[in-house]
């Protein structure tokens, strides 16, 4: 009898325990998005209100890592597209002398810096050309190897 009790008891337990897991594909789509559109994973993660913790899991056990790549590969392109763009206007905008010197000084600042930006997240394709390994022995003498891509 006490078996019988005792397998029902079981059976009124719920498969699981703890907290529902917050996952969705509408928030993986978000962050998948936000991601292709330059965003950083830290900003596409708070806007969906997810810990770095659980996107990593998530990454892991609905299989998201393929996706999460070419989501910042998309995002990097995107960036870079937006800074040619910027950069087009900005030009126009100076010879028409609609702005500033010191506002081309600024979008000149900007640029650069997602220029290397991007030459740190895609060196294969936005790295620069010239790629140098220096190695110092014990005896202070430099070997240094340069290669063009």
């Amino acid at each position: 009898m006490e078996n019988s009790q005792s397998k029902e008891i079981v059976k009124s337990l719920p498969s699981k325990i703890g907290r529902p897991s917050k996952y969705s594909k509408t928030i993986v789509q978000n962050i998948l998005e936000a991601l292709s559109k330059g965003m950083s994973i830290r900003g596409a993660l708070k806007q969906e209100q997810i810990t770095w913790r659980t996107w990593r899991k998530w990454m892991d056990k609905y299989e998201l890592r393929t996706s999460y790549v070419q989501a910042k590969q998309d995002g990097i392109d995107y960036t870079i597209a937006d800074v040619t763009s910027l950069a087009r206007e900005t030009v126009e905008k100076a010879a028409n002398k609609e702005i500033d010197l010191a506002t081309v000084k600024a979008v000149d600042n900007y640029i650069k810096h997602k220029q290397w930006a991007a030459s740190k997240l895609a060196p294969q394709q936005f790295g620069n050309d010239k790629q140098m390994v220096s190695i110092t022995n014990g005896d202070g003498q430099k070997l240094e190897i340069e290669w063009q891509k």
